[in-house]
């Protein structure tokens, strides 16, 4: 069976298994799994005597009453690779991952983190509990970020040391990665996600990650589901974050606006660069990345300024781009006005968050 491309959430499952129940070989791709709940093992997957691959793919806030808040692996072969798997919760043991009865269970190019069972939260057993030790569970980890485990293998991170926090996104099911994320750039092209050894592919030949972004971005792979280096108002300006109109460096432009520019809102010596109307040459900037979020921006033209009649500008229609350039996370652009015999004419940048 292969999955791919999907979501699961709020599945409720009386027996194992809150989203899936496995009894045959599968394979799980780009896949979300959220809010799923058992009353007994595996809250989003319960997996018995099987082999699944799960690459690409996320799972969070999943419970289960007894153990594996997220995945159950009862004597199958389980192989994660660029996986996120967060705040999911065991009442048992294994908050996010529970294996058993000889399971295998390799991790790769993945984070668990912020998991929790009856130990904690972010303790190694609420990431990876494997049973009573009555039987010999493997579990072998390559470039991967487990918290409270500072596992042996290739090139993985201390998930004992807080410092490698892997900073996902704020927000419930954002897993995406902030800049100076520990788990950028931290993983391994080569990585198999189909489990089979490199028989097919490799990650670096998956096109794009779960986000619909470019899978590998700065020539190597980051951990988890998502490629990163995100930022956001919040992100780079956490301490004027809650005071969007507020003006922290006095220089009479709104701390999001300051920001919105390309500007630093708590420095007066790093300040906006305003929309500017010479003749028929109207000039303007924005704070401009790949990973740039909660920022969009649209060029409008009133005739009368009021509130109600401001439209978007078109290219070619209203403008000719004259030229646009980008450096240090901010593009500025020169356009030319095209003359349509108006009296007179407005002109803004509009920006807002998404």
């Amino acid at each position: 069976m292969n999955i791919s491309n999907s979501t699961f959430t709020q599945n409720i499952s009386g027996g194992s298994g809150g989203a899936v129940n496995l009894g045959g070989a599968a394979k799980i791709s780009n896949s979300t799994f959220g809010d799923n709940s058992s009353s007994r093992y595996g809250g989003a997957i319960n997996m018995s005597s099987v082999s699944l691959s799960i690459s690409n793919s996320q799972f969070e806030s999943n419970s289960a009453l007894i153990n594996g808040g997220a995945l159950h692996n009862f004597r199958s072969t389980l192989v994660l690779t660029n996986c996120s798997i967060h705040a999911n919760i065991s009442d048992g043991a294994g908050g996010a991952i529970y294996s058993d009865y000889d399971a295998t269970t390799n991790l790769n190019n993945s984070i668990v983190w912020g998991n929790q069972d009856s130990t904690g939260v972010g303790t190694s057993s609420s990431s990876l509990n494997n049973g009573d030790g009555s039987y010999a569970n493997i579990e072998t980890y390559s470039h991967s970020l487990i918290q409270g485990i500072n596992p042996a293998g290739v090139n993985n991170l201390d998930g004992t040391d807080s410092g490698n926090d892997p900073l996902f996104m704020a927000g419930s099911g954002d897993l995406r990665l902030q800049a100076g994320s520990p788990a950028i750039d931290a993983g391994d092209n080569t990585a198999d996600p189909d489990g089979d050894d490199g028989a097919m592919l490799s990650i670096a030949d998956l096109s794009v990650d779960l986000s619909g972004r470019v899978r590998v971005y700065n020539d190597t792979v980051d951990l988890g589901a998502h490629e990163g280096g995100y930022s956001s108002f919040a992100t780079d300006f956490p301490s004027v974050s809650d005071d969007p109109n507020g003006d922290a460096n006095g220089n009479g432009v709104s701390n999001f606006e300051d920001y919105a520019v390309g500007g630093d809102p708590t420095d007066p010596t790093v300040g906006a660069n305003p929309t500017q109307l010479r003749g028929r040459e109207l000039s303007y900037s924005y704070r401009s990345s790949d990973y740039q979020l909660g920022l969009l921006q649209n060029l409008q033209k009133s005739k009368s300024l009021d509130a109600d009649s401001w439209v978007s500008m078109i290219e070619g229609v209203d403008y000719v781009l004259r030229q646009s350039n980008e450096a240090d996370g901010k593009t500025s652009v020169t356009v030319d006005l095209i003359d349509r015999g108006d009296d007179k004419q407005f002109y803004r940048q509009l920006f807002y968050s998404n």
